[in-house]
């Protein structure tokens, strides 16, 4: 906890909307209704960015500079859809080339002066749109978000498993279990997945989990204001 959180909790405060400055975070988004228009008076440009994606994650990392106050460069990305094929790619490789599994929506780079109005238009964004946009404000749902996402990428894959193992990854969707059996549940699946392709398990054990260790928890202040 740095000095401005520690004095955040000690005086009450945590309920007063404050993007915070940090050297690294992360915030990721769901698409819900592709039906519906995206909110035009916030930023036409985040309307026509988000468009054609079903999960936007958002990563911040801070520039330091010597000469002036630094700035921030922030990312949009989206999981991409990896077609059934998609083991003609990897045959002769340990990894899946990052370009296969993300689309860059945008990069940004923010002054240090402009870093907190412009996260706070950008999340506002998705928030005043709720019937299309969820976002996760704590780190659980973007645990669960990030799975979702995560088998949104695999899914044509996943399709050819044993009817035990998808109703095991039924049971870590479904979002009336409890927290434990969910995690529970994604685990066994996760399991399964390293045992019939180290490669796609290695995707959740190693990048989906890396981004949500970077996960902004002061984001649920600003998405429910």
């Amino acid at each position: 906890m740095n000095i401005v959180e520690e004095y955040i909790v000690r005086n009450k405060l945590q309920q007063i909307p404050m993007i915070h400055h940090c050297l690294s975070g992360f915030v990721v988004a769901r698409l819900v209704d592709v039906a519906d228009k995206f909110e035009k008076n916030i930023d036409d440009s985040m309307d026509s960015m988000l468009a054609k994606n079903n999960y936007v994650f958002i990563s911040i990392k801070w520039n330091k500079s010597l000469n002036t106050p630094g700035s921030y460069f922030v990312q949009f990305i989206s999981p991409c859809k990896l077609k059934a094929d998609f083991r003609n790619y990897v045959q002769h490789s340990d990894y899946i080339d990052k370009k296969l599994l993300f689309t860059i929506i945008s990069n940004k780079h923010v002054e240090y002066d402009d870093y907190e109005s412009s996260m706070f238009l950008w999340l506002k964004s998705f928030a005043q749109s709720n019937k299309i946009w969820v976002v996760a404000k704590n780190k659980d749902e973007a645990n669960f978000m990030l799975w979702e996402s995560y088998v949104y990428m695999f899914d044509s894959y996943f399709l050819g498993f044993p009817k035990e193992i998808k109703s095991i990854l039924c049971e870590s969707l479904n979002s009336n279990n409890k927290k434990s059996t969910r995690i529970t549940h994604m685990q066994k699946f996760i399991d399964f997945v390293e045992k019939d392709c180290r490669i796609i398990s290695d995707i959740w054990n190693g990048d989906l989990n890396s981004i949500l260790q970077e996960y902004s928890i002061w984001i649920e202040s600003v998405v429910r204001c």
